[in-house]
């Protein structure tokens, strides 16, 4: 059963407020191995990496410059942002008039993540290279964890979240849904964007859903104020868990929401890149390696950039 409990707004990120919200991380991509350099605040702003462009905030990558392949401390330069705020619980709304389109090698993703005593994070949009449905992915190294699923519309639905300490610097699978094709990367633009929405309560359990733009439940359009929302209200979920055999309240709380652009790592470098199902990128691209052709094809990346109008935050009443 879906919370028909009503929801009150209780903060916006938008064009306003967005970059005193959020804090830049000026490292190289240490968490997943990627071939990419997040740069500071100031760097990013200078080179027009993270900007605001008619009211919407920008958040792109490097799409003109060569790299060095071989120099995995410099790959392409990219964004990784942190909310300074975290929560425990409620709804999470985020309206995307463009997600990072497709291209070889590139791995956005907009999730939320606690790294401390524990680890926990659910990717909410996710996806690589050619891909063109959405991936949303929870891992916790609270255990036990394993969820009901119940009714949705995603597929490939796993419902045992907990990975162990060995994995950590690994792949874990965790649990989660694939969406519906056309809800991640260009086809996902195509359709003007849209909004992905993360229900979190202890009692009630995990859902994600996904609305094209011109499928967007009424109270969440742009022309309302968004005061307040009732997710019961909105149909199915691609994803749907109940607490089943896990403690959300102890595998998911102080999180912050995380928002980033990779390349190759983990995902979409090494056998991904040589496999079918992100679209045989080393054949596609006649490069054998996925950091060679990310390093020496900036304009490929031309389109990889987020571009949000908002993100709402609500609390149950």
């Amino acid at each position: 059963m879906v919370s028909s409990f009503p929801y009150k707004l209780e903060k916006i990120y938008d064009a306003s407020n967005f970059f005193s919200s959020f804090d830049f991380e000026d490292k190289p991509d240490i968490y997943t191995h990627g071939f990419a350099r997040y740069i500071s605040k100031n760097a990013a702003t200078s080179s027009h990496l993270a900007k605001v462009v008619d009211g919407k905030v920008y958040l792109g990558v490097d799409n003109t410059t060569t790299c060095d392949a071989k120099d995995a401390q410099n790959g392409r330069r990219s964004i990784r942002l942190h909310s300074k705020e975290t929560f425990d619980n409620g709804l999470l709304v985020a309206d995307f008039a463009h997600l990072p389109a497709n291209a070889c090698g590139v791995w956005p993703a907009f999730w939320v993540l606690q790294d401390g005593e524990s680890y926990s994070e659910i990717d909410i949009v996710e996806g690589i290279s050619l891909n063109s449905a959405n991936e949303v992915s929870l891992f916790t190294s609270t255990s036990p964890c394993t969820m009901e699923a119940r009714a949705s519309t995603g597929t490939d639905v796993k419902a045992q979240c907990h990975y162990s300490e060995s994995q950590m610097n690994g792949s874990p699978d965790g649990c989660g849904a694939t969406a519906a094709e056309g809800s991640f990367g260009a086809e996902f633009n195509k359709k003007g964007g849209g909004i992905f929405a993360l229900l979190l309560e202890p009692d009630i359990g995990i859902r994600v859903w996904h609305f094209e733009r011109s499928k967007i439940p009424i109270e969440l359009c742009a022309y309302n104020s968004y005061a307040a929302v009732n997710p019961g209200s909105w149909g199915t979920p691609v994803l749907n868990f109940g607490p089943g055999n896990c403690n959300i309240k102890e595998a998911f709380r102080k999180l912050q929401i995380i928002i980033n652009i990779t390349f190759c790592g983990e995902y979409a470098g090494d056998e991904a890149w040589d496999g079918d199902g992100n679209g045989s990128c080393a054949e596609k691209t006649g490069y054998d390696r996925c950091e060679e052709y990310v390093a020496e094809n900036p304009d490929a990346f031309r389109d990889a950039y987020f571009l949000i109008n908002s993100i709402h935050l609500f609390k149950r009443r």
